[in-house]
């Protein structure tokens, strides 16, 4: 694979994984608040948005169980039992990044919402007060 290819390809990879930085509507926020203010949208999303909470609650309940599900299944000792068990149990590790990276998606939509809703109650008719 040429260098060209293969920057595009890593371009694309990394534009596919999301952080709390592509938060819709964080970047007019300064800088040094950014964090913090995703924090603080989301716990208040926790306290009074029941779909929210839902959801979240769901994802956790997924990641215990994708961790815990591999430990409990054995396929024997012998050397094909144990690669057996260790390629299976790669299959709930790839469950569990899909889903903190769904999850992190939803989280920035969910907060880039509430921010978006937050700028316009404050802004009278508009305009600045």
């Amino acid at each position: 694979m040429n260098k060209t290819k293969e920057a595009t390809l890593n371009q694309r990879i990394a534009m596919n994984i999301e952080t709390y930085k592509a938060t819709p509507g964080l970047d007019r926020i300064p800088a040094a608040e950014r964090y913090a203010t995703y924090r603080a949208t989301h716990k208040r999303l926790m306290r009074e948005d029941e779909a929210y909470r839902t959801r979240h609650n769901q994802y956790l309940s997924s990641v215990i169980v994708a961790a815990v599900v591999p430990g409990t299944i054995w396929l024997g000792s012998s050397v094909l039992g144990v690669v057996a068990s260790i390629l299976l149990s790669l299959i709930p590790a790839a469950a569990i990044v899909f889903l903190a990276f769904r999850q992190q998606h939803h989280m920035n939509q969910c907060i880039g919402s509430a921010l978006h809703l937050e700028s316009h109650q404050s802004i009278p008719n508009g305009r600045n007060a």
